[in-house]
């Protein structure tokens, strides 16, 4: 029934709570289990116009940082939760959170999403709507919240 699931963490214990139920869902029906990150890379560097040099090496910096902190992220999640005789893989993309998920789950031809309820959104996630929420709505595959 779930051939592959995608789990969307950002290190929040939500998100380890999905895992764990993807990897329940994962035992039942032997499907495999993707651990996605997004880093969102927000910065805003339109000061610095007049020097574009400098801004692209702040730009690089900051990128390479956030991936840095992603592969973490994946690495950490995928050693806390018991994955024995599940194949599971991590992936880490740049971007918006929800439409990367979504796009994932569609060029991946995903079964299932399981995400957690709130992650690290914090005010942003107040004001734009929780990333759970975003993918819920616009998703091709079921999507399972984990509250």
């Amino acid at each position: 029934m779930f051939r592959k699931v995608l789990v969307p963490i950002d290190g929040s214990d939500q998100s380890i709570k999905a895992v764990n139920a993807a990897l329940d869902i994962a035992n039942k029906y032997g499907s495999q289990v993707t651990l996605f990150h997004v880093a969102q890379i927000a910065y805003d560097y339109s000061g610095m116009g007049q020097w574009p040099e400098i801004s692209s090496e702040i730009v690089k910096k900051m990128e390479n940082e956030w991936n840095r902190v992603g592969k973490e992220i994946l690495e950490k999640a995928a050693q806390e939760v018991d994955s024995s005789n599940i194949e599971i893989t991590l992936d880490l993309e740049q971007g918006n959170a929800a439409r990367e998920i979504i796009y994932k789950a569609e060029k991946g031809k995903y079964d299932l999403i399981v995400i957690g309820s709130r992650g690290l959104g914090g005010i942003s996630a107040a004001v734009m709507g929780s990333v759970s929420n975003q993918v819920s709505r616009t998703a091709n595959c079921p999507v399972l919240i984990i509250h």
